[in-house]
């Protein structure tokens, strides 16, 4: 075949794809039938687009907007996308720490999205009891194993106690529930009072061995040899 006539061909065919509107419904619903059902077209044009995607920058910018707008405006497709990546994030290890990463970095740098990450966490929280089971571990870990953490914690705790009048009164409430119920946080709280007694009586005991203000100064007055006085100030 002529080149130039397969060439003349294809642009006939691209024009008409343009300009008939059912011509172009009849073409894209042939392809999508053909897709659903041959696996080999499919393979051919599964790789096809991932090579143009790779190596034709206009190509992949052109991709990446239009499945943005999709995405926007399809749910069906939104649905799709977010199923699949959950799939993809659940079977490639790789995949999971590229997101991890990109989303801490997200979190670190857009305060729109560190908003929106708190709230969505702190409803899933109220929500979700595995979650927050989940959540409570890893903090208690953290807290056993970071210092740092572990410092941040008991100052935010501390603050919030002054701060906070109900807060405090349910830490009351608490501890007066974990004295009655537990028998080594009784044993370790009567410890620790006990230990606050002995010191107060300590220093009870030292302020009271301390000399008196009144002191005894042998008296100046000279009288005779068998006979001193002391004279108290």
């Amino acid at each position: 075949m002529d080149p130039q006539f397969k060439i003349n061909k294809i642009e006939k065919r691209k024009m008409k794809y343009d300009q008939d509107k059912s011509y172009k419904e009849g073409l894209i619903q042939t392809g999508k039938e053909k897709y659903r059902n041959d696996a080999k077209y499919r393979k051919y044009l599964k790789q096809a687009s991932e090579d143009k995607y790779c190596t034709d920058e206009k190509y992949r910018e052109s991709k990446k907007r239009g499945s943005i707008q999709k995405y926007a405006k399809d749910e069906e497709h939104k649905s799709y996308v977010r199923q699949a990546s959950i799939q993809k994030y659940a079977d490639d290890d790789e995949f999971k720490s590229k997101v991890k990463l990109a989303s801490i970095q997200k979190y670190a740098d857009d305060d729109e999205f560190k908003s929106k990450v708190k709230l969505a966490s702190i409803q899933k929280y109220a929500d979700d009891d595995e979650f927050k089971s989940k959540v409570k571990l890893a903090s208690i870990q953290k807290y056993a194993d970071d210092d740092e953490f572990k410092s941040k914690v008991k100052q935010a705790s501390t603050q919030k106690y002054a701060d906070d009048d109900e807060f405090k009164s349910k830490v009351k409430q608490t501890s007066r529930q974990k004295y009655a119920d537990d028998d080594e946080f009784k044993n370790e709280e009567d410890d620790e009072e006990y230990d606050k007694d002995a010191d107060d009586d300590k220093k009870s005991e030292s302020e009271s061995s301390k000399p008196s203000e009144k002191t005894f100064i042998p008296c100046s007055i000279k009288h005779d040899d068998n006979h001193h006085h002391d004279k108290t100030y």
